[in-house]
Protein backbone atom coordinates (compact mmCIF):
# COMPACT_ATOMS: atom_id res chain seq x y z
CA UNK A 1 0.00 0.00 0.00
CA UNK A 2 1.40 3.38 -1.00
CA UNK A 3 0.78 6.43 1.16
CA UNK A 4 -0.17 9.58 -0.62
CA UNK A 5 1.75 12.82 -0.53
CA UNK A 6 -0.82 14.39 1.81
CA UNK A 7 -0.06 11.76 4.44
CA UNK A 8 3.67 12.26 3.92
CA UNK A 9 3.22 16.00 4.33
CA UNK A 10 1.20 15.41 7.51
CA UNK A 11 3.91 13.15 8.90
CA UNK A 12 6.54 15.74 8.05
CA UNK A 13 4.46 18.46 9.66
CA UNK A 14 4.03 16.36 12.79
CA UNK A 15 7.78 15.77 12.97
CA UNK A 16 8.41 19.48 12.57
CA UNK A 17 5.90 20.27 15.34
CA UNK A 18 7.52 17.68 17.61
CA UNK A 19 10.93 19.23 17.00
CA UNK A 20 9.53 22.69 17.80
CA UNK A 21 8.04 21.41 21.07
CA UNK A 22 11.31 19.70 21.99
CA UNK A 23 13.30 22.86 21.22
CA UNK A 24 10.94 25.01 23.28
CA UNK A 25 11.10 22.56 26.19
CA UNK A 26 14.90 22.51 26.01
CA UNK A 27 15.06 26.31 26.05
CA UNK A 28 12.76 26.46 29.08
CA UNK A 29 14.85 23.88 30.95
CA UNK A 30 18.07 25.72 30.13
CA UNK A 31 16.58 29.04 31.29
CA UNK A 32 15.37 27.47 34.55
CA UNK A 33 18.75 25.83 35.15
CA UNK A 34 20.54 29.14 34.54
CA UNK A 35 18.24 30.86 37.05
CA UNK A 36 18.89 28.21 39.69
CA UNK A 37 22.63 28.44 39.05
CA UNK A 38 22.53 32.22 39.38
CA UNK A 39 20.67 31.97 42.68
CA UNK A 40 23.12 29.35 43.97
CA UNK A 41 26.09 31.53 43.04
CA UNK A 42 24.58 34.52 44.82
CA UNK A 43 23.94 32.41 47.94
CA UNK A 44 27.49 31.04 47.81
CA UNK A 45 28.94 34.55 47.61
CA UNK A 46 26.80 35.62 50.57
CA UNK A 47 27.89 32.62 52.63
CA UNK A 48 31.54 33.24 51.73
CA UNK A 49 31.27 36.83 52.98
CA UNK A 50 29.63 35.64 56.20
CA UNK A 51 32.34 33.00 56.65
CA UNK A 52 35.07 35.57 56.24
CA UNK A 53 33.38 37.87 58.74
CA UNK A 54 33.05 35.05 61.30
CA UNK A 55 36.67 34.06 60.70
CA UNK A 56 37.81 37.61 61.40
CA UNK A 57 35.75 37.70 64.60
CA UNK A 58 37.18 34.37 65.78
CA UNK A 59 40.69 35.53 64.93
CA UNK A 60 40.23 38.76 66.87
CA UNK A 61 38.67 36.95 69.84
CA UNK A 62 41.54 34.46 69.88
CA UNK A 63 44.09 37.28 69.80
CA UNK A 64 42.31 39.11 72.60
CA UNK A 65 41.81 35.99 74.74
CA UNK A 66 44.84 33.85 73.95
CA UNK A 67 44.92 31.82 77.16
CA UNK A 68 41.20 31.25 77.09
CA UNK A 69 41.50 29.88 73.56
CA UNK A 70 44.34 27.61 74.67
CA UNK A 71 42.22 26.35 77.57
CA UNK A 72 39.24 25.64 75.28
CA UNK A 73 41.47 23.81 72.81
CA UNK A 74 42.97 21.74 75.63
CA UNK A 75 39.51 20.88 77.00
CA UNK A 76 38.29 19.82 73.55
CA UNK A 77 41.41 17.71 73.06
CA UNK A 78 40.96 16.07 76.46
CA UNK A 79 37.30 15.32 75.78
CA UNK A 80 38.14 13.81 72.39
CA UNK A 81 40.91 11.72 73.95
CA UNK A 82 38.51 10.36 76.57
CA UNK A 83 35.86 9.55 73.97
CA UNK A 84 38.36 7.83 71.69
CA UNK A 85 39.87 5.80 74.51
CA UNK A 86 36.40 4.57 75.54
CA UNK A 87 35.84 3.11 72.07
CA UNK A 88 38.96 0.96 72.38
CA UNK A 89 37.99 -0.65 75.67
Amino acid sequence: MFYGTSQTKRAGSMMSDAQDVATTAKEEVVAAAQEVLSQAQAKLESLAKQGKAVGKEVDQFTRDHTWGAVAVAAAVGLAMGILISRDRR
